[in-house]
């Protein structure tokens, strides 16, 4: 398509939640210049979808039922490379922002970029080629700046936001944060809210803040005032010992809670930090408190999300506890696995966030231990390890290895 001007730029939408996809096909509807011609659901029906209806550009989230939207533009490309793909989802900076961009994909966009500039962004998408400059009044002055993941230029959430409002704090933004709109919130506190309980859950998230690599969201001694979901990213909480060594104690990613340490002491008991640029929604847990007195399924899922806390100490007590260094490092990659599975990525293919000393902290392990097991894992053809990028070659054997401790 040489001009936008002549004629609407026609969308394939391809979105797991219906209440999401109805939502954007109305938006779309309301633009004169652009039109949805089909929308999807699963991996399979949009790879069908698309090559039948041929549309302009694909409006694509990452996590589907029946694969990612990974797998659909590396199958669609092949057969239709003229069709443009713009990703948006709640993990700009996921695991798959890389591989997305490499397989043709002209954008990586922020679920909650505002309407008006996730439409730019689409239009933007049929007038370039992935990695040509951008002629569009998106004003980005190159393509690189439109693939960055967080879009400071269109993202609601970005820094020339927050420094307009300083009012607001170091790091937060004050905008809308709509947990029903939010691919996460199945693995969130509004699981399972329906009717006017899910409404009022949107009163829970007022804020946002952005985290930067090695930057710490509270720290040990810090007052306790609010819970963290992690939004986007990756984070690490640690102790530091008597001696000065720090120990990690848990990592968490998009959809996980933090903070909770702070509830019975009303301090923080250790420090979140940063391991990739992340943000996170603020809890104030006053609100959360007087929320839960209203809507008993939402105090009930706290309490879930209180008891997943508990077994996840009591695993890491069986790891320290009585396996073997293999054995330890084959629980903590299924755990990450099953964990990116419940997000909708790959079990089998993840990028490690952390360091192999930061593993070996959580562990109990010397590096050097981490690493011959990773090297002997290798050896057994058990995974492939590419500096920090995992693939899982024999998900059963890695099972078996930690079932042989377990049986």
């Amino acid at each position: 398509m040489n001009t936008i001007a002549c004629r609407q730029v026609c969308v394939y939408l391809v979105e797991d939640s219906a209440l999401v996809r109805e939502r954007m096909v109305a938006l779309i509807g309301e633009c004169e210049d652009l039109r949805v011609v089909g929308s999807a659901s699963t991996a399979r029906t949009a790879v069908e979808g698309i090559l039948r209806e041929r549309p302009d550009t694909v409006l694509l989230d990452v996590r589907l039922a029946g694969g990612t939207g990974l797998d659909v533009v590396r199958q669609v490309r092949p057969l239709a490379p003229g069709i443009a793909f713009v990703v948006y989802t709640n993990e700009p900076n996921g695991p798959y922002r890389r591989l997305l961009l490499a397989a043709g994909v002209h954008c990586v966009l922020d679920k909650n970029t505002e309407f008006a500039n996730l439409r730019e962004a689409l239009i933007a998408s049929t007038v370039s080629k992935p990695g040509a400059p951008v002629s569009h009044p998106v004003a980005l002055k190159e393509q690189e700046m439109l693939n960055t993941a967080t879009l400071r230029s269109l993202n609601l959430t970005g820094r020339t936001r927050m420094e307009a409002s300083p009012a607001n704090g170091a790091g937060l933004a004050r905008v809308p944060t709509r947990c029903s709109t939010c691919n996460l919130r199945e693995l969130c506190l509004p699981c399972g809210l329906t009717g006017r309980d899910a409404e009022r859950a949107e009163e829970l998230v007022f804020t946002r803040k952005r985290v930067r690599r090695g930057e710490s969201l509270y720290r040990a001694g810090d007052s306790f005032g609010s819970l963290y979901s992690v939004r986007s990213g990756f984070f690490k909480t640690t102790l530091v010992l008597e001696d000065g060594r720090e120990q990690v104690t848990g990592f968490l990613m998009a959809g996980e809670i933090m903070g909770m340490d702070g509830i019975g002491t009303e301090s923080h008991s250790c420090n979140a930090i940063a391991l990739e640029d992340s943000e996170v929604c603020v809890i104030p847990y006053s609100r959360l408190q007087a929320l839960t007195r209203d809507v008993p399924e939402l105090q009930h899922q706290f309490h879930k999300v209180m008891s997943r806390e508990i077994v996840r100490e009591h695993g890491v007590m069986l790891l320290l506890g009585s396996m073997r260094a293999e054995e330890r490092l084959a629980a903590f990659l299924l755990n990450l696995s099953q964990r990116f599975t419940a997000r909708g990525y790959s079990q089998t293919e993840f990028n490690l966030r952390m360091t192999r000393e930061e593993i070996g902290s959580y562990l109990g392990l010397k590096l050097e231990t981490v690493s011959r097991a990773f090297s002997k894992f290798q050896e057994e053809d058990l995974i492939s390890v590419q500096q920090k990028h995992i693939r899982i070659l024999d998900v059963e054997g890695v099972k078996r290895t930690v079932a042989q401790k377990l049986s």
